[in-house]
């Protein structure tokens, strides 16, 4: 845990006079751009061995597009402890490294139970449901300019993208994020989101206000979830970590490094292609203008789960039981690894 001393510090500086910080599930106005006790992200064979004695049985099959690679990806490895109630929660102290195993896609995808646990007793979770349904109805507020630190400013929010067919990134993004506070909590983690539902009624919350959600409530990671939007041929999910910026991310760089890479290996794990058209282009991306990821003072990564743009793509992030039973679940099992 980094020093509440350079917290505050950074508090003093950052302070934007008048500006309100609304946190957790009554938020409704104000975004842009194995064994139980362990949680383990992975396309599951069908193999009747793979199930736990006391675990759930999976759900339904998702069909991806075939292709000739081995139809199961490798399981992520399991955390190292499950701490008690009582005991103090710990951060990993040593960034771990870069997978180089070779990616191989799957033809199916299996939705993996809900496992129960105390893994992440006694810690907190900020979850960042990209975008709101409603913001296209109040471009008027989301267009306005704000902070979004580091001396730029950008739109409050915007509405997100959507696939060929209509399904908006928003709806992903939330279902996602529902999905995954259940399995966070199911593991003794409390659980915050920086927007309460899908609602044409709603809009935002801005930029600024999401980075700062997590501060208001001392989170021990942050993880905003997205799709992109990218041109039709791109493919994958990449995992976008903050510049160390001095003044503003310098104190969350190495640990939001820790997070980005343990997010990014329990999502291949989980069968997942990383994106080869952006930044690193091995499923990394490191930014500096984001307001998202520039205003918080907590560990926390954004990850663009797939481009919506693509349809197959598309077709595996608009499908309920992936969304439910592998994004959400290996979103988990990388925080877990984290935070572990």
């Amino acid at each position: 845990m980094r020093s509440r001393s350079v917290r505050s510090v950074r508090s003093v500086r950052r302070a934007v006079p008048g500006a309100a910080v609304v946190v957790g599930l009554a938020l409704t106005a104000a975004c842009g751009t194995g064994s139980a006790g362990t949680v383990t992200a992975g396309a599951v064979s069908s193999a009747p061995a793979a199930a736990s004695a006391t675990a759930t049985p999976p759900g339904p099959s998702v069909t991806a597009t075939p292709s000739a690679a081995p139809s199961v990806a490798p399981a992520a490895p399991a955390p190292s402890g499950t701490p008690s109630a009582s005991a103090s929660p710990k951060r990993t102290t040593s960034a771990p490294a870069r997978r180089t195993t070779r990616w191989n896609e799957p033809t199916t995808f299996q939705a993996l139970p809900v496992v129960r646990g105390r893994a992440l007793a006694g810690m907190v979770v900020v979850l960042d449901p990209g975008h709101q349904i409603g913001n296209s109805r109040h471009l008027a507020k989301v267009n306005r300019l704000v902070d979004a630190g580091n001396g730029i400013r950008k739109a409050c929010n915007t509405t997100g993208t959507q696939t060929n067919g209509g399904y908006p990134e928003s709806k992903v993004a939330m279902r996602i994020a529902l999905a995954a506070k259940k399995r966070l909590e199911a593991q003794g983690a409390k659980v915050v989101l920086t927007r309460p539902r899908e609602d044409v009624a709603l809009w935002g919350p801005c930029i600024d206000a999401r980075g700062r959600v997590g501060n208001g409530v001392d989170a021990d990671a942050v993880v905003s979830i997205h799709a992109d939007g990218a041109p039709a041929t791109a493919r994958g999910f990449h995992v976008i970590r903050p510049a160390s910026v001095k003044g503003w991310t310098d104190d969350i760089a190495k640990p939001s490094k820790r997070l980005a890479i343990a997010v990014h290996d329990a999502l291949v794990d989980a069968g997942q292609r990383p994106a080869t058209y952006i930044g690193s282009h091995d499923g990394y991306d490191v930014r500096s203008d984001l307001g998202t990821l520039n205003w918080s003072d907590q560990p926390i990564v954004m990850i663009e789960l797939g481009n919506m743009r693509s349809a197959r793509d598309a077709a595996m992030l608009t499908d309920p039981t992936w969304q439910d039973g592998v994004a959400a679940a290996a979103i988990t099992a990388g925080v877990v690894d984290f935070l572990g």
